[in-house]
């Protein structure tokens, strides 16, 4: 079934526009039966932006730098879904630095997102600060919020808030020089354990507001929100209503 032309105007309808800096987040499950194969659903978002174009993918790893402390950047698997991993084995894909939240990264802005290498993830020279600087546009598709809006713990970092902490961790980093060497690189984690993130409800009230935009692609919730929109919306909710987006047991 050829749902190209139906999928092109969701992503116009959601505001994604040609030559548009596009992080994506996946659930291919829910959409599989709409195309031929992940690499279709890649290839259409890459035809669809063009050559001027940047596409995003969560290459997420949380347990190989935080419980082995081994980090490959080539082999590293992405923990993120067939979607991700798909993409990041396809030849003219790069994956950004972080060991933990890596991007991979197609298109014209390659080099600058790859140049992004932050210790902590979400500080200034991380691929989210320079996604907001450059005011990219988020997508998700057949995902919960508490499951997607991975921009949302840069803005918390941003506001300073106490419910979260830094947490260094180090281990052998392989990059593509081949050269193993121990580097300490840090994640944003809950201050304790009895705190649960929860950003459901804050970003429920974006949704109402239609500060993020919700869109169906034959049943299944695709959401979209520029980078700046959902900064300057969501830090002032983090700041003086900080119980939206964590629960404590």
């Amino acid at each position: 079934m050829d749902n190209t032309h139906i999928f092109v105007e969701i992503l116009e309808n959601g505001g994604v526009t040609k030559g548009d800096i596009l992080m994506l987040h996946s659930s291919y499950s829910p959409i599989k039966s709409f195309f031929e194969s992940p690499s279709t659903l890649i290839n259409q978002l890459l035809d669809y932006l063009g050559p001027e174009g940047t596409l995003l993918m969560p290459a997420f790893n949380f347990t190989a730098w935080s419980n082995t402390h081994y980090f490959d950047i080539l082999e590293t698997q992405s923990e993120m879904g067939v979607l991700t991993e798909t993409a990041r084995l396809k030849k003219d894909s790069i994956r950004t630095k972080h060991p933990i939240y890596s991007f991979i990264v197609f298109g014209k802005l390659q080099k600058e997102f790859l140049a992004c290498d932050d210790r902590g993830a979400f500080g200034d020279n991380s691929v989210f600060a320079l996604f907001h600087k450059l005011n990219g546009q988020i997508m998700s598709i057949g995902l919960s919020f508490n499951s997607s809006f991975s921009l949302h713990h840069y803005v918390e970092l941003k506001a300073g808030i106490d419910y979260r902490r830094i947490k260094e961790f180090s281990g052998i980093y392989v990059d593509i020089d081949r050269i193993p060497i121990i580097k300490t690189y840090s994640m944003f984690v809950r201050a304790n354990i009895k705190y649960k993130t929860i950003i459901a409800p804050g970003l429920e009230i974006l949704q109402s507001k239609r500060i993020i935009n919700d869109l169906y692609f034959n049943g299944v919730k695709i959401d979209f929100c520029r980078a700046k929109v959902y900064y300057d919306n969501i830090y002032p909710m983090v700041t003086s209503n900080p119980e939206l987006f964590y629960q404590k047991s």
